[in-house]
């Protein structure tokens, strides 16, 4: 089942975050509960069994330009989203592992761009993650551009996120 997310739903939220991702790349628990706070909207979840599996998180923005210089981790949902946005930014998405190649992840996805009646979409991923790589072509994304050195886990060397945008 894919819902909105509610605020009683972060700690489950952050279960994911902390096994999707390395300390460094990891997105704070006041980050999340801002997002489903400031733009429920833009916030599902899905449940399988009773619990929280997976997430995907987004924003509107006002943009003319995609650029490099709008993408950062952690930032307040805040600093750029509109409601009257004409870019659908998704932010952050993940599944626990027990969870993945269930089609839950491409389910979460296809249901956040149906809820979200916006057609320029946007999103930055690890170049290293071709799974959901194919989940975004399949989506109608393709790639814009790389940024270097954007993923700095802890202890580990940066890595790119590659930038992938509708044509609309």
């Amino acid at each position: 089942m894919i819902r909105f997310a509610i605020p009683s739903d972060i700690d489950s939220i952050m279960v994911i975050e902390d096994e999707a991702h390395p300390e460094g790349i990891r997105e704070t628990r006041e980050i999340f509960q801002e997002r489903i706070e400031h733009y429920p909207e833009g916030f599902l979840v899905t449940v399988k069994g009773g619990k929280v599996v997976g997430y995907i998180c987004s924003e509107l923005w006002e943009v003319d330009k995609i650029v490099p210089g709008l993408f950062a981790l952690n930032k307040s949902i805040r600093s750029r989203h509109t409601f009257t946005g004409n870019t659908h930014y998704i932010s952050s998405m993940a599944i626990l592992k027990r969870a993945q190649s269930l089609g839950l992840g491409r389910s979460m996805f296809r249901a956040l761009l149906d809820a979200v009646p916006v057609t320029k979409r946007v999103l930055i991923v690890d170049l290293n993650k071709t799974r959901a790589h194919r989940i975004y072509i399949d989506a109608g994304f393709e790639p814009l551009f790389a940024i270097r050195d954007f993923f700095t886990p802890v202890g580990q060397a940066p890595y790119f996120g590659l930038v992938m945008a509708t044509k609309s």
